[in-house]
């Protein structure tokens, strides 16, 4: 007898043990964790009887990111009391908390109202979701959900081409440049999804956001979806201000001096407002119905050159001496180049000029104005 007593107070004693490891914080990992049991919601009707929670977590660590993905590129992510869920492909869904408990935390959505309960024991496990049936009066399971607790990875790397009045160019990688092949991307401005399953096809390609207004603020997050669908997310959130646009007046370009062997080209100044910025060069090119070629940037703000051209045997151009100017990443005057294919004396050219005004303040280092000018066609002289 005294021996079925010993019994019966051990068993009553590890079923407290039990339920008292199951009312845990859900961000320790425990033995029920481990177990192959998974815990279930509470009854619908305790759940609308509690009053609609605060995030205490999104309070204290405001860059706290708490997440959800399932293995399907499915994922929510919560926003302060705010949830999005996020499909692979598709509109973003609002849900609000409804309640944070121990083992899962409760949302619905505020266009369809629909109850889901979210998984949050087990941090980086997969666990079971639930969508409660009104018909049946019941949590059905639904898909497995990754939880996740991090903060805006410090090994997502941002890299920028230009930062523009109305366009930011801007790459990425995540620990290494050979990690872009490992993740999908989808990208948001100011909460708003504008790129879904983004891949790059190689390593250094550039990714654009245009149509932005000048001097504005604009909050932007990427979000990585591994490839091997192991429901692993990884976020970066940043932001990026435009420059007030720099305004480069219209400015004066005439070519002169046409003989047969040669061109003056010339211009003046512009002025440049919104900026105390200068011009820093002009960059001169010509066009035809036959080539394009780029005929060097000035040292400085020189204000007329001279281009003299070359030929062959047969009295074709083959290309072009340019004493006064330099080559890309060049500083030494004396540019030239030989066309891919003579063309025609007679062909009509075109010459362009640019003047290129780089912005002087050090938080817009991206950020360069151009303001082109092209001339009438002309012909050498026969």
């Amino acid at each position: 007898m005294t021996t079925i007593k010993k019994i019966a107070t051990l068993s009553i004693a590890l079923t407290t043990v039990f339920f008292t490891s199951c009312e845990k914080e859900e961000f320790q990992e425990d033995s029920i964790e481990k177990s192959i049991l998974e815990p279930t919601p509470i009854a619908f009707d305790k759940l609308e009887s509690k009053t609609r929670s605060v995030s205490t977590l999104a309070q204290v660590k405001s860059e706290t990111i708490i997440t959800w993905a399932a293995i399907d590129g499915y994922y929510y992510e919560k926003t302060g009391n705010t949830i999005y869920g996020n499909p692979n492909t598709g509109d973003t869904e609002k849900y609000n908390l409804q309640h944070e408990g121990i083992n899962f935390t409760y949302i619905s959505s505020v266009s369809s109202g629909r109850y889901i309960a979210l998984p949050n024991s087990g941090i980086n496990s997969l666990r079971t979701s639930y969508v409660y049936n009104f018909t049946k009066q019941s949590w059905v399971a639904d898909k497995k959900f990754r939880y996740s607790i991090q903060k805006s990875d410090d090994d997502f790397r941002i890299y920028y081409s230009n930062i523009d009045e109305d366009r930011i160019r801007f790459g990425w990688y995540i620990g290494s440049s050979s990690t872009y092949a490992d993740y999908r991307y989808d990208i948001f401005v100011d909460g708003v999804k504008i790129k879904e399953n983004h891949t790059f096809s190689a390593a250094g390609h550039y990714f654009s956001i245009n149509s932005l207004k000048e001097n504005t603020t604009y909050s932007i997050k990427i979000v990585a979806k591994d490839q091997g669908n192991e429901a692993k997310l990884k976020i970066k959130n940043f932001s990026v201000k435009t420059p007030k646009k720099i305004l480069i007046s219209d400015f004066d370009f005439k070519v002169s001096n046409i003989t047969k062997r040669s061109v003056t080209l010339s211009w003046t100044i512009p002025d440049i407002t919104h900026s105390s910025a200068a011009v820093e060069k002009f960059s001169l090119s010509l066009a035809s119905n036959r080539l394009g070629a780029f005929l060097g940037n000035t040292v400085g703000i020189d204000t007329e050159v001279i281009i003299n051209f070359t030929f062959n045997e047969s009295g074709e151009i083959t290309g072009f001496i340019s004493p006064e100017t330099v080559g890309h990443g060049s500083s030494t005057p004396g540019y030239t180049q030989v066309f891919s294919k003579p063309i025609p004396k007679s062909t009509l050219l075109t010459m362009n000029v640019t003047a290129i005004v780089p912005s002087n303040n050090p938080d817009e280092p991206y950020y360069t104005e151009y303001k082109r000018v092209k001339a009438e066609p002309i012909q050498l002289l026969q």
